[in-house]
């Protein structure tokens, strides 16, 4: 998986914006990139790790959204959540402007990887 998602960002101009990305395969393994100093690779995969825990609680209550944004002083996180149980985490400026149809396209991009692919990248990755 780490391939198939690294080709996500590689592939596409830079987003505006974008701090930090963060991925929780489906066997709790991470990985992720800081594009600043704001956040260090084991903060943001330990925050990825206890929101994913946190959405998947809420599913409990039937609750299936498709993507999550958490807003804060700062920062915005935005996260989507596999059917395979993967989550990517996106970790932007909170500011006037952001490119959030950019964000959006990366997460519906990340939740259709196909799952084989997924499967293959992650055992080598």
């Amino acid at each position: 998986m780490k391939r198939a998602v690294e080709a996500l960002f590689q592939g596409r101009p830079p987003l505006a914006g974008l701090a930090a990305w963060c991925v929780v395969q489906p066997d709790g393994a991470t990985f992720s990139h800081c594009h600043t100093d704001w956040f260090k690779p084991a903060q943001v995969e330990r925050a990825l790790q206890r929101m994913t825990t946190g959405v998947q609680n809420l599913r409990g209550l039937e609750m299936q959204p498709d993507l999550w944004c958490w807003v804060f002083d700062r920062t915005r996180i935005y996260m989507t959540l596999r059917p395979d149980g993967a989550a990517l985490a996106l970790f932007a400026e909170n500011r006037p402007g952001l490119p959030v149809t950019e964000i959006d396209a990366v997460l519906q991009e990340f939740r259709s990887l196909p799952a084989a692919a997924a499967e293959s990248t992650r055992s080598s990755g």
